[in-house]
């Protein structure tokens, strides 16, 4: 009988050894859940390249497209014109005939855009015409608040002695001319006052106007000017008349009204008002 080779006997050997140190295999296999420890992704915006200094705009400067239709040009817009509301009228007739006169034009603006544009002249024999312009933007919302204007208009030419009718759009007056007459020199005293009534606009700060109420003792006698000074709250007004000296005259008396406005702003407060001697006292709210 022949004998195994000893190297096939320890084979077999390591074979059975490493047989008996396998695991055996289990009959079921169990699965578990285990929750993730890392957050589910949050949609990032995509990011902006910036080019240099570059600056993304807010939503209210995004430049509109290519084919969006340019803005409106508010330099170029188109103008309304209107005669002005005229509501006095002060005419001034400097020295003797041949005289130089110029208008004091007073009266009221609408609304806050409305500004003045011009004035045109016409004169014919003995009547004076002018028309005075104002201009406003059309199709604009405006504020409603009423301001007055004054405009002194000098009137082309001279003008001989003798009695003219002046129109200022719809207001209308007559003046004097007088001749010359005690060497050119004039006499010059105060206007009667008999009554003033206070106007306040409403504006801020409130403008004010006088309509002073009053009479010279004759003919040839005119208001020659009007002054006035401010302090504090007491406004003084001083009306004065001036006659040729040594002019026969009619002796009768002559009425005036003249509208008066007062220069500056009025804060709200009591204010006195001195016009020659009549005093009156008004207040701005």
């Amino acid at each position: 009988m022949r004998s195994c080779p000893g190297w096939l006997v320890l084979m077999g050997m390591m074979i059975l050894a490493l047989a008996g140190c396998a695991s055996p295999e289990p009959d079921e296999v169990y699965w578990t859940d285990i929750p993730s420890a890392t957050p589910p992704l949050e949609e990032v915006p995509t990011p902006v390249t910036l080019i240099g200094d570059q600056v993304p705009p807010p939503d209210d400067q995004v430049p509109p497209p290519d084919d969006a239709p340019d803005p409106p040009d508010e330099e170029t817009g188109d103008v309304e014109l209107s005669l002005m509301q005229v509501e006095q009228a002060e005419v001034r007739v400097r020295g003797m005939a041949p005289a130089e006169v110029e208008v004091r034009v007073m009266g009221v603006l609408g609304d806050a855009c409305t500004e003045f544009e011009g004035v045109e002249q016409a004169r014919e024999g003995d009547a004076v015409k002018l028309m005075l312009w104002a201009r406003r933007p059309a199709d604009m919302l405006c504020a409603q608040i009423a301001r007055v204007y004054e405009r002194t208009v000098p009137l082309e030419g001279t003008f001989e002695a003798g009695t003219y009718r002046l129109v200022a759009n719809d207001f209308e007056t007559t003046f004097e001319v007088p001749e010359p007459g005690g060497g050119g020199k004039q006499v010059e005293g105060l206007a009667f006052v008999s009554g003033v009534d206070v106007l306040v606009m409403e504006s801020y700060p409130a403008q004010v106007a006088l309509v002073v109420s009053g009479w010279v003792p004759d003919g040839c006698t005119r208001l020659a000017e009007i002054r006035q000074e401010r302090e504090g709250n007491t406004v003084t007004v001083t009306m004065t008349t001036q006659r040729p000296s040594e002019m026969m005259c009619t002796q009768a008396i002559v009425e005036f009204e003249e509208r008066v406005k007062l220069e500056g702003g009025f804060e709200p407060g009591e204010y006195v008002v001195r016009v020659n001697d009549f005093e009156v006292t008004f207040g701005v709210d």
